[in-house]
């Protein structure tokens, strides 16, 4: 089981290098859905981080397959910890009772190293369309109310994968 991701935002061609100086590693390359936001470097070999960024998070919880390959959505949203603690157990609890998501490979819920208040709900699914229509059920509008309640003002990013380095999938 994956214990941490350590990831870097940057320009393409400054991740690459960091990719090249560390053969050794487990990387994903993510283009970016929206033309100007960052490409963005995730590292999956459970390892110390090599980032200067910050952006290293701890797996807290991981539902689905294994695999990286897909359409990948971010949700970035920032709690207090007595906020944490009820948010995380409803969305747990929300995840596990519901029917699994058309398209949908894999959830996680990462919470930062630096800064423990910073969450990050990474969904990977197996295109943009299957996303796309998950966000027009009755389940993804529960979800939303659970933010909501918190009045979360959550920050969204959508990536595809540009490359796959040393992953077994």
């Amino acid at each position: 089981m994956l214990n941490h991701i350590n990831t870097a935002l940057g320009a393409e061609y400054f991740l690459k290098s960091i990719i090249r100086n560390n053969p050794s590693r487990s990387f994903i390359l993510l283009n970016p859905i929206n033309k100007y936001n960052n490409s963005y470097l995730l590292d999956t070999s459970d390892d110390n981080s090599i980032f200067y960024s910050g952006l290293d998070f701890r797996v807290r919880y991981h539902v689905g397959m294994d695999s990286w390959q897909g359409f990948y959505h971010f949700k970035y949203i920032t709690l207090s910890d007595e906020e944490s603690k009820v948010y995380l157990a409803q969305v747990q609890t929300f995840i596990n009772e519901q029917t699994k998501p058309t398209g949908i490979i894999s959830f996680y819920t990462l919470q930062s190293l630096s800064k423990g208040y910073n969450y990050v709900f990474l969904t990977i699914w197996k295109q943009q369309s299957d996303f796309i229509n998950w966000r027009k059920t009755s389940n993804y509008k529960q979800l939303k109310y659970y933010e909501s309640e918190f009045q979360i003002t959550p920050i969204d990013a959508v990536y595809s994968v540009n490359e796959m380095i040393n992953i077994k999938d």
